[in-house]
């Protein structure tokens, strides 16, 4: 019985490493999302907790320069959220590569599986063709002794 060889085996292949490449870009932009995540949390504690605090009694220069603070932190909140958009875009872009490449590599596989199963039909009736010839052989054989 020989070997089974897909002639596509290079092609799965490549699927298969584009499919891993896919995968390490959704992880690493998921990483980079929930790290600035996380900044935008802090961000929104600090922000919250300037407003908690008391101003009254306090200096005039202390409080303008606290509601300064706390427009700058509004800004980089908004900075941040642009940001964190723009980062969802991207995790949406690599995980439709994702599903494509995943999807591409499936379909060789499935390909694979249905040639393979041709294969060993075709080596399961190439069998069979022998053992027919043999008993066949066997038969006219035994056959011919007889007659003689």
């Amino acid at each position: 019985m020989s070997k089974f060889v897909f002639p596509l085996e290079k092609v799965l292949k490549y699927r298969l490493s584009v499919e891993e490449a896919a995968r390490q870009a959704m992880a690493e932009a998921q990483e980079r999302y929930d790290l600035n995540k996380r900044i935008l949390d802090e961000m929104y504690k600090t922000y919250e907790s300037s407003l908690v605090q008391d101003d009254t009694g306090a200096e005039a220069s202390w409080v303008i320069r606290q509601n300064n603070y706390r427009l700058y932190l509004a800004k980089c909140i908004e900075k941040q959220q642009e940001l964190l958009s723009g980062l969802q875009n991207e995790i949406n872009e690599v995980r439709a590569k994702l599903i494509r490449a995943w999807q591409e590599r499936s379909i060789l596989e499935k390909v694979r599986e249905k040639s393979y199963h041709r294969y060993q039909l075709e080596e399961k009736n190439k069998e069979k063709f022998q053992n027919d010839e043999t008993g066949q052989s066997t038969f006219v054989y035994h056959k011919r002794g007889h007659l003689l």
